[in-house]
């Protein structure tokens, strides 16, 4: 297989990988008076990376990049379904869009491009924690994030093979690795 790169060479490869990366689009909710601007991979406001302040009942689960995903996701659907019922009040539309706002400022400053202000990294932990003091459920238990770091320490050491490694969770604080 041969491969044209941009500036003109040619290169043999085996596989061609084109990753286009993730576009928001809803069509369903345009002309919806939902206050969101989408544009460079980012959906704002969204207070929490979850819900728009001018419609505080519609959650997007899932919009936060770099995560371990599905705690993650199960996090925010905790948080959500607390809204929902009632057991969390959301603060008014102009504070929660005060607080995307500086929270944005602050990423920006700190030298974050705009095209990636949904990514959380090492801010997941804090963020999935935060959301389960508000919602008043229980956060992640340790062993998720021990296992998380373990297996992107994994992928480092051995990024064709530690997909095929596999574990199990022993208890909330400790795992331990499968032959």
């Amino acid at each position: 297989h041969v491969t044209l790169i941009q500036d003109g060479s040619v290169s043999a490869a085996d596989v061609l990988l084109l990753c286009t990366g993730y576009n928001f689009r809803y069509p369903f909710l345009e002309g919806r008076q939902l206050g969101l601007e989408i544009q460079d991979h980012v959906m704002t406001p969204l207070y929490r990376f979850l819900t728009p302040p001018a419609f505080p009942s519609l959650f997007f689960i899932g919009i936060v990049k770099m995560v371990c995903p599905f705690p993650n996701f199960h996090v925010q659907v905790q948080f959500c379904l607390a809204v929902l019922d009632g057991s969390v009040a959301l603060p008014s539309c102009s504070q929660m869009e005060a607080e995307v706002r500086r929270e944005q400022q602050e990423k920006l400053a700190r030298g974050v491009e705009h095209r990636h202000l949904h990514m959380m990294q090492l801010e997941q932990w804090d963020y999935c924690e935060a959301l389960a003091r508000a919602g008043g459920f229980a956060p992640l238990p340790p062993v998720v994030r021990s296992l998380y770091e373990e297996v992107w320490r994994q992928r480092g050491v051995h990024p064709q093979r530690y997909r095929d490694l596999n574990y199990r969770l022993v208890s909330d604080t400790r795992w331990e690795a499968r032959n």
